[in-house]
């Protein structure tokens, strides 16, 4: 017994950082095997060079490596020491005695999945954030929970605990608010409280105080609130939502069609702050005018002031109003003094995060912000990002990772769980039942021979000039000549005459003599004609065909060049009789009001039907008492009708996205991905 008991090994297994090791000892005197100095092999019994052989062959069969440096035997892949420890470690007692240590005992139980838990406690206007990984029901420890926080999903050895793993996804998601907390000072804005975490399924621990605070938000704000009588019922709860936004230290997004009062809504919420810190509104400059008109008028006790370059004071009043261009000619101005509310009225043009507009208005300093605009939307969902960067930094993630989720299909859902409580989105047919029908009508156009030899003569051109059929790198390259090529064939589908460079004898417009056959009828009943083209020229082209064919007839006009908008607009609403307006869709998609108008004319499609719907809701909005006719003249078999098959995609997209949110279109490279289908050849 005793000669057997010399000649047997004892393994003494231990745990050193993630690798699990052993030492090798002589079981009678606890000596080291391999650094035994009265160990030789010519000395040595048979049945101890047995016993090593059986030790050097055990090793390597299960993957331990031999350190001569610390005279351990280690495993360095944890997942095969788990392996080892539950089913292959206990064999071993028939040849080896076996020491094992506690965290070698814990191994063998396997792999233990940890629950992460975050921590959230309201802290004044913040929320103090921290996350814990639960053992089962046991917090573990700082050192630990740094040690799972970057694992990077990877399992690992927690002494005490055992192997344990969180998996990648959920880690990156810990460390990416990790991250965000630090860049907010360890204190999160409430409002992230709607988007940590948003996007998993980690558990969110909150304090009585954060409960309560968010029950009181989610509760519907009430409407029984003094206000003005003139005031529509959406109207009133459209008031009641944005107080109850500003009570909980949120911000908002205004998101109303086009048409249904926002200005007035937002102004009477102005009102109800008028006796603390002056408020401001960012707007287009045309729109500039309709909101000192709109103040004026329904809240006459407001003082308002706007700023511009000949007056640039920002105090002793209740209310700036100033445009883009203004803010950001004088951002240092704005930057110096602390506002009640900041408004950006038609919020789409922040869109660019790169522009200096974009900074300007991200250095304003405020209590609140809200943003209003129908078309919050107008390219592609990334155009959300910009408006909330504004509102509630955070938010929607850094602007490249919120581009390259936008892509994903689960995108629409966690866009609309996050911006959802702030945003409010009201169509005309939902809340404005008074508003009268509104009809739309496509007017085809079928070119004129001379016109059609034109359009096919430069299409034929520009196909051979550019290879289409080539790589997108080679379209991108000749992006800007493609882009001149596409801008020519528009020109042509509507008035060969505009395009430079045409004889003026050309006088052939298939277009001008759609238009002519229902001026005639419309003309003759006393209607009142709102006429939109993207082109300056045809607009000229218009007035003059009009004016040779209508003696008489009164021709308003707003392009860019325009100075009085407002005058021309009021003179136009008040004319009695018939009459036409022409405006540039540019200048007149927003901040005028016609609802003097019952027709309306489209004179060329434009790639955006949002920029077409703020066109026709000039006319067609609250104060419209009559039946609203649009029509969209569209020359047949040419970039006009291919044109308006992809702005369904636009369509898709506003409407999933702010509408249902059920499912998300990229926007994509609109011009790069369809630019072979507008200039492939027409069919015949």
């Amino acid at each position: 017994v005793e000669k057997l008991q010399s000649e047997r090994i004892r393994l003494k297994f231990f745990m050193t950082g993630q690798i699990l090791c052993f030492k090798a000892f002589w079981s009678d005197s606890l000596s080291p095997v391999l650094s035994d100095k009265n160990f030789t092999g010519d000395s040595a019994s048979s049945g101890k060079k047995s016993a090593l052989i059986k030790l050097v062959h055990t090793a390597r069969k299960f993957g331990f490596i031999f350190s001569k440096k610390t005279g351990e035997y280690r495993l360095y892949n944890l997942s095969q020491a788990i392996d080892f420890c539950k089913s292959t470690m206990v064999k071993l007692t028939t040849s080896f005695d076996l020491e094992i240590d506690d965290n070698v005992k814990i191994l063998a139980n396997g792999l233990k999945y940890l629950t992460p838990v975050i921590k959230t406690a309201m802290n004044g206007n913040s929320i103090n954030f921290s996350f814990d990984v639960l053992d089962g029901t046991t917090e573990i420890d700082t050192k630990a929970r740094q040690m799972v926080l970057y694992s990077n999903g990877h399992t690992i050895f927690i002494p005490g605990i055992g192997a344990t793993k969180l998996d990648k996804k959920t880690v990156d998601v810990i460390k990416e608010q990790v991250h965000l907390a630090c860049k907010f000072d360890g204190e999160l804005p409430r409002y992230m409280i709607y988007s940590i975490f948003a996007d998993s399924d980690i558990a969110v621990a909150k304090d009585e105080k954060l409960l309560a605070w968010q029950k009181s938000f989610e509760t519907k704000p009430k409407t029984s609130i003094a206000m003005p009588e003139f005031l529509r019922q959406y109207q009133r709860e459209g008031v009641a939502w944005m107080a109850h936004l500003l009570k909980h230290g949120f911000h908002g997004l205004l998101a109303d069609d086009m048409g249904l009062g926002k200005t007035i809504q937002v102004l009477t919420l102005i009102s109800k702050h008028a006796n603390t810190k002056c408020s401001v509104v960012i707007c287009p400059a045309s729109v500039v005018p309709v909101w000192k008109h709109e103040a004026e008028k329904f809240f006459p006790e407001l003082t308002v002031k706007i700023f511009s370059s000949m007056d640039k004071s920002i105090d002793n009043c209740n209310l700036i109003i100033t445009s883009y261009t203004q803010l950001r000619k004088n951002k240092a101005i704005f930057s110096s003094k602390k506002f009640q509310l900041t408004i950006l009225d038609e919020a789409q043009c922040i869109k660019n995060p790169s522009t200096k507009v974009f900074g300007a208005c991200l250095a304003i300093n405020s209590d609140w912000r809200l943003a209003l605009s129908g078309t919050p939307i107008e390219n592609n969902i990334q155009d959300l990002w910009s408006i909330f960067r504004f509102l509630m930094p955070g938010m929607l993630q850094d602007q490249a990772k919120f581009i390259e989720f936008s892509k994903s299909d689960r995108a629409a859902e966690k866009i609309k769980k996050q911006i959802g409580p702030f945003m409010l989105r009201r169509t005309k047919e939902s809340v404005a039942e008074e508003l009268p029908e509104k009809i739309e009508i496509d007017l085809p156009c079928t070119l004129t021979t001379r016109q059609r030899n034109l359009y096919e003569a430069i299409l034929e051109k520009a196909i051979k000039k550019y290879d289409i059929d080539g790589d997108q790198q080679d379209i991108k390259r000749h992006k800007f000549g493609i882009l001149a090529v596409l801008t020519k064939l528009r020109q042509i589908a509507c008035d060969p005459g505009i395009l430079p460079g045409i004889e003026a004898g050309f006088d052939e417009s298939c277009k001008l003599e759609s238009l002519n056959q229902k001026l005639v009828e419309i003309l003759g009943n006393g209607k009142k004609i709102v006429i939109f083209s993207q082109f300056v020229t045809f607009l000229k082209r218009i007035r003059s065909f009009i004016k040779s064919e209508y003696e008489g007839i009164r021709i308003f006009e707003i392009t860019g060049s325009t100075k009085k908008r407002d005058e021309v607009v009021k003179e136009f609403q008040e004319f009695e009789g018939p009459c036409l307006i022409l405006i540039s869709l540019k200048a007149g998609g927003t901040g005028i009001t016609l609802t003097a108008a019952e027709y309306v004319f489209l004179m060329d499609p434009w790639w955006n039907p949002a920029v077409e719907r703020q066109a026709m809701d000039r006319v067609h909005r609250i104060g419209q008492d009559k039946k609203v006719t649009v029509y969209r003249l569209i020359s047949d078999n040419t970039i006009e009708s291919k044109i308006q098959v992809l702005q369904q995609n636009k369509n898709l997209l506003f409407g999933d996205i702010i509408d249902s949110l059920k499912t998300q279109q990229s926007g994509g490279s609109f011009f790069i991905k369809h630019v072979k289908e507008l200039l492939e050849a027409p069919r015949n």
